[in-house]
């Protein structure tokens, strides 16, 4: 049986929380789509407005994408960017 690789990133000179966040976002399926509350709830062990302020520095660096799905926001890894 195959194992899937883990994406590993390049050196794109991110935040370690915002390296974090995207490598388990391309990762980890669950984690991909995801709102900033489950991403909050997610990453609970760490400061709100740090996970904040990453998905931010994602977000305006087009590693994300914004998305309104189901009248709601949600995050998705820009899988192409980071290939």
């Amino acid at each position: 049986m195959l194992t899937p690789n883990r994406i590993t990133l390049m050196n794109y000179g991110l935040s370690k929380l915002s390296k974090k966040i995207l490598s388990d976002m391309l990762n980890h399926k669950e984690l991909d789509y995801s709102t900033m509350d489950e991403l909050l709830g997610h990453y609970s062990g760490r400061n709100a407005d740090d996970v904040r302020q990453a998905v931010e520095e994602l977000d305006g660096r087009d590693f994300l994408y914004r998305i309104e799905k189901h009248d709601r926001e949600v995050y998705a890894a820009n899988k192409p960017k980071t290939a």
